[in-house]
């Protein structure tokens, strides 16, 4: 999901535990360097694929998730769509969440995460491309309806119009939870077949996670916890749904997913998707390489 408008207040950060972890990550980035922006929050796939990469590589980051401000004047100053997540690195700012895990990758050097060899670059970029305009597009339709149903449909603003109108179509449908399996079936089919080559547990044959596995897994693993889809009928990224449960951070970045559990079998509500973003950030905040700013 992406910041749509949801603001309500949350538990402020002490003054003193900022500047406890503000001299941390000044320690680790060098006096004179400025430390990383993002804003993001736990309900949005694409954040999560950036501040997980950056968790799992260590990287110290400042995370402004609180959806009163992601709702502000702010936001579209830096994203004339009012999406998340949006980057900050000094001067320079960027948005959509391929081109920000592709910048990290670069400018830090994780070649572990992003290749450099042409062809493997290549396929990276092949999947970021396909998640964007196929898979994204397939986990909103089938999640975003059940989530949203906690404040009324999706909203006005802070969604592309394209999104909106897929759940909005979706809402208005007879069987919202069966159009979404059929379209996710599909999707789930493309990736079975058309990735994980050369008997490789990662989506683009790498020898471990590539970046494209972070931004497929927010999107297909969330559908597990909800209770929305079964992958057991893909056998390929069913091992590849287990593997990525190893990557460093993956059981902070996703204890929002984890309290928001099956909203198939008890639909969603206002009050359990602010809890859930609430023990989500918290669980971020224990880490110290985040600064949580929060308003």
């Amino acid at each position: 999901m992406v910041g749509n408008g949801w603001g309500f207040r949350l538990r402020m950060e002490p003054l003193v535990d900022l500047e406890v972890k503000c001299g941390y990550l000044d320690r680790m980035m060098g006096a004179r360097s400025k430390r990383l922006i993002l804003y993001g929050n736990p309900a949005s796939q694409p954040s999560k694929a950036v501040y997980w990469a950056c968790l799992s590589k260590g990287l110290p980051f400042t995370l402004h998730a609180d959806l009163a401000e992601l709702r502000g004047p702010e936001l579209p100053k830096l994203n004339p769509k009012r999406q998340i997540p949006v980057l900050i690195d000094g001067e320079f700012v960027l948005y959509e969440m391929p081109a920000m895990l592709l910048y990290l990758a670069d400018k830090y050097g994780w070649a572990d995460l992003c290749p450099t060899d042409p062809e493997t670059r290549a396929r990276i970029n092949q999947y970021l491309h396909f998640h964007h305009s196929t898979t994204r597009l397939a986990t909103f339709k089938l999640m975003a309806p059940h989530v949203t149903i906690a404040f009324g449909g999706p909203g006005t603003d802070g969604l592309d119009i394209i999104l909106r109108e897929s759940i909005r179509t979706t809402m208005d449908g007879p069987d919202p939870l069966g159009e979404g399996r059929k379209t996710l079936e599909l999707v789930a089919g493309l990736i079975e077949k058309g990735y994980f080559s050369n008997g490789s547990t990662y989506v683009c044959g790498t020898d471990g996670p590539s970046i494209a596995d972070l931004a497929c897994y927010e999107e297909l693993a969330q559908l597990t916890w909800a209770n929305l889809f079964e992958f057991s009928a893909y056998p390929k990224i069913t091992r590849w749904l287990e593997a990525m449960r190893a990557v460093p951070a993956h059981d902070a970045v996703h204890h929002y997913n984890v309290v928001l559990g099956d909203i198939r079998s008890e639909p969603n509500t206002m009050a359990r998707f602010t809890t859930a973003i609430e023990e989500g950030l918290e669980a971020l905040d224990a880490h110290d390489e985040v600064v949580l700013v929060r308003v």
